[in-house]
């Protein structure tokens, strides 16, 4: 695999922002749980429902109505069974968190390993490491706003269960729970919430810590820095048809009074360099570390406290030390007797 950062392509924007190539229908089979190892699998029985998410085109693409972030069942094809996970066209890329991390979808062995290592075990984390082969993710297009994510390498589908957990599903075990709706912030950082779960006031979202493990969906905020993530994409999208073009744009050069360059992909460009610049500035702020000069004015400041800490408590003792002794007189004056008149006259004769 090429390192990273010379196989960039485009950073930010939609992973599932391309058309499909294919206009059919994908059913997927509602989330079921085996008690056992609570792992999500397919369900066996003909009775059960699927959920049906339309495969269209732009056009004729309808919004999410049911409850909570999917479409609804397709009650006409409850009976069919036929459940493979999608095999049309894919993106390649990686999702950068705004904590500082790169998801990570890692294989069972590897997982196992980490584990008896004592590190992270989970099959979903993060990572700081750039060029990990596990940081590269396939973006597959179930729907116009739809998106499932697939490890290149562990060829393991991300998902989220009914407790707001990420795991790592295989491809027999692919469900409802591996699509997620993608939501472009304004700040050019993507949001990834739950199909199968949550609702529209309190969606689930994809979220990872700066630790690198993964925050529960139930528990995930939109506005929090672990639920923000960039997209980097390692291609390009795929070729268009020669009428999805804009002609005006094409043609654009070589009409009169027209400036010989394209301003849209300038700004694209200087999109790119920005959007590179804010993730260098990230991982810089998170794995600064301080430079000589600043480890000796944290030390002057610390022996400067302790300074200051020391002449307090010998004021203090210094204050503890003339009340005792104030004290003290005071007592004595206290215990001695009083003379009248008459005992002072006779003490003074004698």
């Amino acid at each position: 695999m090429a390192e990273l950062t010379g196989s960039i392509s485009s950073i930010g924007g939609g992973a599932s922002a391309f058309l499909p190539y294919q206009t059919t229908s994908y059913n997927l089979p509602a989330p079921f749980y085996n008690t056992a190892n609570k792992q999500a699998l397919p369900y066996t029985n003909r009775e059960q429902p699927f959920y049906h998410l339309p495969y269209q085109s732009s056009s004729t693409a309808m919004p999410p109505e049911n409850q909570p972030n999917c479409p609804g069942l397709n009650r006409a094809e409850r009976r069919r069974n036929e459940v493979s996970p999608f095999l049309g066209s894919t993106r390649r890329g990686a999702l950068f968190c705004r904590s500082g991390n790169w998801l990570e979808i890692l294989d069972e062995r590897t997982s196992q390993l980490e584990q008896r290592r004592g590190g992270i075990g989970d099959p979903v984390r993060g990572t700081r490491q750039e060029g990990s082969r596990f940081s590269v993710l396939e973006f597959l297009s179930v729907a116009i706003g739809l998106v499932s994510i697939r490890g290149e390498v562990s060829q393991r589908y991300l998902c989220m269960d009914r407790d707001g957990k990420l795991y790592a599903a295989a491809p027999q075990n692919y469900t409802s729970e591996c699509v997620f709706l993608e939501e472009m912030m304004e700040n050019y950082y993507n949001l990834y919430s739950s199909c199968a779960y949550g609702t529209k006031r309190r969606p689930w979202y994809v979220a990872l810590r700066r630790t690198g493990r993964s925050r529960r969906g139930k528990n995930a905020r939109r506005r929090r820095k672990a639920s923000h993530f960039l997209v980097i994409h390692y291609d390009t999208p795929p070729p268009r048809t020669l009428g999805q073009f804009d002609l005006g744009r094409l043609l654009a050069p070589s009409l009169k009074h027209q400036p010989p360059k394209d301003q849209l992909f300038l700004k694209r460009q200087e999109l790119a360099k920005e959007m590179q610049t804010r993730i260098e500035r990230i991982q810089e702020r998170v794995g600064r570390r301080p430079t000589p000069a600043t480890i000796r004015k944290i030390r002057k400041r610390k022996r400067r406290r302790q300074q200051r800490l020391e002449r307090e408590q010998r004021l203090r003792r210094q204050r503890q030390q003339e009340l005792e002794r104030l004290r003290e007189e005071e007592l004595l004056r206290k215990r001695r007797p009083k003379l009248s008149g008459a005992g002072l006259l006779w003490s003074r004769q004698y």
